[in-house]
Formats: C-alpha cells, structure tokens, sequence
C-alpha cells in the first residue's frame, strides 16, 4: 500500500531586538535570594492611594529597589502618569540609581510605552532631570493604544477564574497578532494598533492585558535557544502569580508560524504555564542591569521560582504520556479519529527516551505505526487515502500528528 509521508516544520518566531539591556546566560538562583531582597527593600516612600493603584499588580521589579531607587522610581512614575516629557528630579541620584528605577519601571509598566527613551542631565555628576525623546503627543498616544487593548478585555467573559483570564488573553495576542518586525514591535502599541510584532511587543501586550484583568504579571528578558543550545538569540517573555506560585508564560512562542507549504498548526501551549524545568530547557534568564558600559553590571533582579509543574497544559488536557506503548497511543489517536478530529493530535511524553521511540514507531522508519491505527479505525481504504504529517518538538518532548 502507498503511504504518504510528509515532514512540516513550524518554525516560531522568537527575534527581539536590544532594549537598553545587555543578554548573557545566567544560572537559576537559589530560592531564598527574592526573599531576602524583598525584605531588605521593603520600605519605601509614601505613596498616594492612585499611586498604589497604579504600582498593583506591578511590583515585580519595585520591591527589589533600594529606598532611594524607590524614590526615582514614583518620580517617574509620577510623570508618566501625567503624561509629561520633562521631569525635573526632586530626588537627585547618580546614574546607576537612575538606570536601575528606569529598569524596574519599564519592565513594571509596559503602558508607559515611551519611557524607555530617555536623556539624563547631571548638574555636580548627579542626576537632576530626564527628558523623554516621544515625539508627537504622549496622552492622545496613549490612550488611543489603551482603547484598542481594551477592546480584548472587553471580550472576556465575566465571572471566569484567573487562570481561565490568562489563557483568553493568551490566545487573543496569538490569534491577533503576525510576526514581523515594524516601528513599534518593541512596545505594546505594535499589538494594540498594528496587530503585529516580535516578542518584546507581545510580552508588553501580555502584562498589560494581564494587568488590567487583575493578574500579577511581569515582563522578563534572557535568551533563548534550541534543544541542542545552538541558535541563541535574545528573547521576552512573562512571568505571572496564579495563587501562592509563579509560571512562566511565553505568548510569543504560542503563535505558531506558517511552513513552506502554508500550513500554519494552532495555537501552541507549550509555554503556558510552565515550570522553570520546561522554561529553561530552552530559555535563560537575563535580569541584569548595566550602566553607561556594557561591561559595567550595576544590579541584578531576582525572579521568584516557579516550581508547580501541575498547570501544564498536556497535563491538565490528557495529552500527557508518562511512557510509551501501542496500546495507549492505539487508544489516544483511535478516539481523536473516532471523533473526526485528526487536524491536530498532540502528545507530551515525560521520558526523551519514550518521545524518541514514540516519534520512530508511530510516524518513523518504513512502516509508520500510525497508518496500522487509521487502518483498524476506518478500514483497510483508509490506509491508502490518509496522509500524515508530524510536528516534533526535541525540547519538550512532544509529537504533534495530522491526518489528513
């Protein structure tokens, strides 16, 4: 019997140009470093009601400043909050104060889209006023970008759970947005108003949204790589609060690219919700701040651990396979083809062994096992008329199969 094979590879878009920060790898660091920072930083200057509104769900990067860095880090906030160009410091601090509130508000507040362009006069080699390089009108800017992200929020069901917000807002970037690089794809206004970007605007877009919807959500930048640590490149992603624990979200990664053929897979949730131990097969953390030289490391962040590996989503979905046989994957496929629903067949295996033998039986090697299923499915017919074709995922372990 004739059976053909094809092999589709889905590529994911994952460029991210520089953003006034350095990338290097860096190890996970040991858990009690957050705390420790958070405790020694707790106190900071008084803040209004408004301002505590604003600083909600945004305290990430805050919590981790020094009094002093607090005190810039209101200034600023201050003024972007009325829109203002020019801020005159009232606090005046030496550049490495400076760069790091900059930082922390940046990666904070991605509705301040352009605070992150900025010149710092010195008066004595302090700091005493910054000066935004906007161009146009900031306000009607803005609020012409919040009335278009609003617009997804505004789609979102009432009543339904945190995690439930998550993934709404998870697959409105994805199914929004193209990948490609423009003006603004290092903001959230390239998601909000061009419907396209490269990762650091869809993470932007991400923790606004998530923000808004009242979820605790931070911004984060590292690299990124394949299963072999080759094709580093940096990289953006999010870090969110589901409860007491963290997970890593990648909602860049989630937007699956065409192949040659233009096939485009659905949405992938690889990278949602994760644990560090799926996150950093692929990824790597860079929170380091440096100063006029990029040889010059002035502070460093430190993320909180996400240990919960319980919201995988093959997990929470039955896709997930603590080992391979013929028997389950018999099982598995027979039901999705049983339902007519064999676009898309995806399977995670706990074991890189039980995926390689998964991958070599089932879609592999001169007899593919999985046209022996069709077969017994849909009868003997079936075997010369059904093409299958494979998505493998080597870092995470996961085969992706369409009949078609």
């Amino acid at each position: 019997m004739k059976k053909r094979h094809l092999l589709r590879w889905i590529i994911l878009g994952a460029a991210f140009a520089g953003a006034g920060a350095a990338f290097s790898a860096c190890q996970k660091e040991e858990d009690n470093q957050l705390e420790i920072l958070s405790a020694v930083n707790a106190v900071g200057p008084a803040l209004s009601d408004f301002e505590k509104e604003l600083l909600y769900n945004s305290d990430f990067y805050y919590d981790m400043l020094s009094y002093k860095q607090k005190q810039v880090y209101i200034e600023l906030l201050r003024a972007c909050r009325d829109y203002k160009k020019y801020v005159e410091m009232e606090h005046v601090v030496d550049t490495n104060d400076l760069f790091t509130a900059c930082y922390a508000l940046d990666h904070d507040h991605p509705e301040f889209f352009w605070a992150t362009d900025y010149v710092a006069y010195q008066t004595d080699g302090m700091v005493s006023s910054l000066e935004y390089g906007f161009e146009g009108d900031i306000q009607a800017e803005a609020e012409k970008v919040y009335s278009a992200a609003d617009q997804i929020i505004a789609g979102m069901d009432e009543g339904i759970s945190d995690h439930d917000k998550i993934k709404y807002i998870f697959d409105a970037v994805t199914s929004q947005t193209d990948y490609e690089e423009n003006e603004y794809d290092q903001d959230m206004r390239s998601v909000a108003l061009d419907k396209a970007s490269v990762c650091a605007g869809y993470s932007r877009a991400f923790q606004y949204l998530a923000k808004k919807s009242g979820i605790d959500c931070a911004y984060v930048e590292g690299v990124a790589y394949n299963f072999n640590g080759e094709e580093e490149e940096p990289h953006a992603w999010n870090i969110v609060k589901l409860g007491d624990d963290h997970y890593w979200v990648d909602v860049t990664w989630g937007d699956t690219q065409p192949d040659e053929s233009g096939y485009t897979a659905p949405i992938s949730y690889a990278y949602f919700l994760v644990d560090d131990n799926e996150l950093f097969k692929t990824h790597s953390l860079d929170t380091k701040v440096y100063g006029e030289s990029r040889e010059d490391m002035i502070h460093e962040f430190f993320m909180p651990k996400c240990g919960d590996p319980s919201l995988d989503y093959y997990k929470s979905t039955g896709k997930y396979f603590s080992d391979y046989t013929r028997a389950s994957a018999s099982d598995y496929i027979g039901t999705y083809i049983s339902n007519g629903d064999t676009d898309f067949i995806e399977m995670k295996f706990a074991d890189h062994d039980d995926y390689l033998s998964a991958l070599y039986d089932l879609v592999g090697g001169d007899d593919p096992y999985v046209y022996t299923i069709i077969e017994r499915m849909e009868g003997a017919k079936a075997s010369f008329d059904a093409q299958v074709s494979y998505i493998q995922d080597d870092a995470l372990n996961i085969l992706s199969i369409i009949i078609e």
